[in-house]
C-alpha cells in the first residue's frame, strides 16, 4: 500500500566548527508517519539521512549505513563520506531522538534564511531558471522584517521578471549547503507552491548568475532533472503532486 509522506526542505552553507570541513548541499525532511521521521541533507549530488528506521528504504549499492556513536565520530564519518566520490548516500541511524541529533548537527554551522517558489502556469508548466550551469527553482535570502511569503514572491519576481504570481499553499522546507569565501553556510528555505499566467515577459537576473528562465511542461520535467540537484528534484516532485490534488 502506498503511503503519502510529508516533505520539509531548506538550503544552506556549512563549515564544521570541529573539523573545519567545508561542504555544500541541501537538506529536506521526509516522513511517512510520526514514528519514523527521516531528515535528509543534500550535498550537491550526495545525500545524508538521519533516521530512527532500521529498515529505511533506499539502502542502495553506493550507500553507507552508520549507527550513531557520538558527534565527533559522526563528523569523521561524514568527512570520509564526502571525500569518497563513489559513495552517494550516508544513512545515520539512531534508535530514538533522530530529530535532536539532526538539530545538534545543524547548529554547528551558520544559518541563513531564505524562501522560494515552485510556480505552475495555467498551462501546467513549471517555471525553472538556469543558474551556473544547472536548472534550478527561484529562491533567495530573506530580508530583515520580511515574512516568508513576502520573500518568496519578491525573489521569484526579481530572478525571473514575472510580475503577477500568487501563492496557493506552503510546500516544504529545505536545507542546503552553499559556499561563501570558502565558508559553508546552511540556508533554510521555505518553499511555496505558486500559480501564474504564462503570458508574461521573462527578465533573467544575470547578476545572480541566471542566464535562462523557462516554462517547462510537466511531461518534460524528467529531462531537466538530469541536470539539477537532488534537493530540487524533491521540491519539483512535491509541487507536481500538490498541484494535482
Amino acid at each position: 500500500m502506498h503511503q503519502e509522506g510529508i516533505y520539509l526542505c531548506e538550503t544552506f552553507e556549512l563549515k564544521s566548527v570541529e573539523t573545519g570541513l567545508i561542504l555544500a548541499g541541501a537538506i529536506s525532511i521526509y516522513t511517512t508517519d510520526l514514528m519514523h521521521q527521516n531528515y535528509k541533507v543534500f550535498i550537491k549530488d550526495k545525500l545524508i539521512v538521519f533516521t530512527e528506521n532500521m529498515n529505511i528504504p533506499g539502502r542502495e549499492k553506493n550507500a553507507i549505513f552508520y549507527k550513531y556513536q557520538g558527534m565527533k565520530h559522526l563528523l569523521a564519518e561524514f568527512e570520509r563520506f564526502i571525500k569518497t566520490k563513489k559513495l552517494k548516500t550516508l544513512i545515520v541511524y539512531r534508535r530514538k531522538n533522530a530529530d535532536k541529533l539532526f538539530k545538534l548537527f545543524i547548529i554547528r554551522f551558520k544559518l541563513t534564511k531564505a524562501a522560494g517558489g515552485a510556480v505552475i502556469s495555467n498551462k501546467d508548466e513549471v517555471l525553472m531558471i538556469y543558474r551556473h550551469g544547472r536548472w534550478d527553482l527561484p529562491k533567495g535570502k530573506k530580508n530583515s522584517g520580511e515574512k516568508n511569503k513576502e520573500t518568496a514572491i519578491r525573489e521569484v519576481m526579481e530572478e525571473t521578471g514575472l510580475k503577477k504570481i500568487e501563492i496557493t499553499k506552503k510546500l516544504s522546507i529545505t536545507y542546503h549547503f552553499y559556499r561563501r569565501n570558502r565558508r559553508l553556510i546552511i540556508k533554510k528555505t521555505h518553499w511555496f507552491l505558486m500559480k501564474a499566467k504564462r503570458a508574461q515577459e521573462f527578465v533573467p537576473a544575470e547578476s545572480e548568475g541566471i542566464s535562462k528562465v523557462q516554462w517547462v511542461p510537466l511531461e518534460k520535467i524528467k529531462k531537466k532533472k538530469k541536470n539539477t540537484f537532488r534537493s530540487v528534484i524533491e521540491i519539483l516532485d512535491r509541487a507536481i503532486m500538490e498541484n494535482s490534488l
